[in-house]
């Protein structure tokens, strides 16, 4: 069994310290073999919000898949990094790849930078995605026979009552990631946790989505803080969902999926 242990948005700059200890603490029991961390490290990529994130990365096991988020980009604090070098603290500290690959034992793993410093929408925190990353989404996987398995900074599903706005353009991301045969995508963002099966509405084809709470932000919204543990097996998928409850996390929630004939159904 492989384990992924997802830890999102923890936001340094408006971080609560003593979840982010613990979470420190829980990582390192639980041991994964791999720390998946898909963006929002700091709140407006100041210098010591930077340091403080790696600082904290430093704790956590190894190894490390990083993506940077939208508040990992400079704001008007730091205007000509804002536009012409947006990636820059992120890369120092961080991670010099924006778009990391990692072929794992049970799978592969691609990442994609959703995040974009500028652009002709209102709401520069909005996440897309190009024609070419969907290319690389439909091909990437060639030669895999494991897990297909996708990860970026924005949420590719929203529950029913919200209506935050998604990933761009949904509809053609969908469509790659039907054509890639992916079966995992892991996103953060929203600081709410989802798991579940969604349709892509072509060729027949859904997958597994994990999308975490914040991991240690005092920003909530509307749940408390957590995090998920993956569990890849030959044969099925367990989520596990951690949650913050009396100065401790929790293991509250936990989910199974099993794949049959190209399809995924969740079993609990």
């Amino acid at each position: 069994m492989y384990q992924i242990l997802q830890f999102s948005d923890p936001h340094f700059g408006a971080v609560n310290l003593k979840q982010a200890e613990a979470a420190v603490a829980m990582a390192n029991e639980l041991a994964p073999d791999l720390m998946l961390l898909p963006g929002d490290f700091t709140m407006r990529a100041r210098k010591r919000e930077m340091k403080a994130a790696k600082a904290w990365l430093c704790k956590l096991p190894t190894p490390q898949f990083t993506l940077p988020g939208n508040h990992d980009v400079p704001l008007l604090n730091q205007p000509i990094d804002r536009f012409f070098s947006p990636f820059r603290r992120y890369k120092k500290y961080i991670n010099v790849e924006l778009e990391p690959t990692m072929d794992l034992p049970c799978g592969r793993l691609l990442g994609f930078n959703s995040s974009t410093p500028f652009g002709l929408h209102i709401d520069w925190s909005r996440g897309f995605l190009s024609p070419f990353q969907g290319q690389r989404i439909e091909t990437g996987f060639e030669g895999n026979h494991g897990y297909n398995i996708v990860a970026f900074h924005h949420p590719l599903h929203r529950k029913n009552e919200s209506s935050r706005v998604l990933i761009s353009p949904v509809g053609l991301i969908k469509k790659s990631l039907a054509m890639g045969k992916v079966d995992i995508v892991f996103a953060g963002h929203f600081h709410q946790s989802y798991v579940g099966v969604i349709e892509l509405n072509h060729q027949n084809r859904n997958l597994i989505v994990s999308q975490a709470s914040t991991v240690c932000s005092r920003r909530t919204k509307g749940e408390a803080a957590g995090f998920h543990l993956i569990r890849l097996s030959e044969v099925k998928v367990e989520i596990l969902r951690f949650k913050w409850e009396n100065s401790e996390f929790k293991h509250d929630m936990t989910y199974e999926f099993e794949k049959k004939a190209e399809r995924w159904t969740q079993l609990y």
